[in-house]
C-alpha cells in the first residue's frame, strides 16, 4: 500500500508525511460493509464477519483525522489481506475525498483478516496509519 504525495495544504503534509506524533496518525474507519449473498453476519462495528463461501463484500471506509474529521484526500492503494494459513490476497482498494471503497470475494473456506501490522507493513514509518482491524470468517455451507 503506498500514498501518493499531495499538494492538498498543510493538514495533508502533516498526516501524510510524518510530523503528527505516532498516536496523532491517520486512522483507516470501516463504516460499511455489504454482502452480495443472505446469511452474512456481521458484528456490530465490523470487526467480525461470517460470510458463505463465494460472497462478495463490499467495504466502505474513511481516512480520519485525529479529531475524527475526514482526510479530503484521493489515492488508489494496494490493500493485502492475509489467511491465517499465510496466503495473502491484494486487492485495489480506491479513496475519494478521504472515502475508501473496495470489494473482496471469498472464493475459499478461511479465515482473513487486515490488521494495522498488514496495512503498515509496506509503508515508510511516516506514512503509517492506524486501523482496529477486520477479521472476515469464510464458511462453507
Amino acid at each position: 500500500m503506498t500514498m501518493n504525495e499531495y499538494a492538498q495544504g498543510e493538514l495533508m503534509v502533516r498526516y501524510l508525511h510524518g510530523a503528527a506524533a505516532d498516536d496523532d496518525r491517520p486512522t483507516i474507519v470501516l463504516t460499511g460493509v455489504q454482502c452480495d449473498t443472505p446469511g452474512a453476519v456481521i458484528a456490530p462495528g465490523f470487526a467480525d464477519i461470517t460470510v458463505p463461501v463465494g460472497s462478495t463484500l463490499g467495504f466502505t471506509a474513511e481516512l480520519r483525522d485525529s479529531e475524527d474529521a475526514v482526510l479530503p484526500v484521493d489515492d488508489t492503494f494496494r490493500m493485502p489481506i492475509r489467511s491465517r494459513d499465510g496466503r495473502e490476497r491484494v486487492v485495489l482498494a480506491g479513496m475519494v475525498q478521504g472515502v475508501i471503497t473496495f470489494s473482496v470475494t471469498f472464493t475459499e473456506s478461511r479465515v482473513w483478516e487486515v490488521t494495522q501490522d498488514v496495512i503498515n507493513a509496506d509503508l515508510p514509518a511516516e506514512a503509517h496509519m492506524r486501523f482496529a482491524g477486520v477479521r472476515v470468517f469464510a464458511v462453507e455451507a
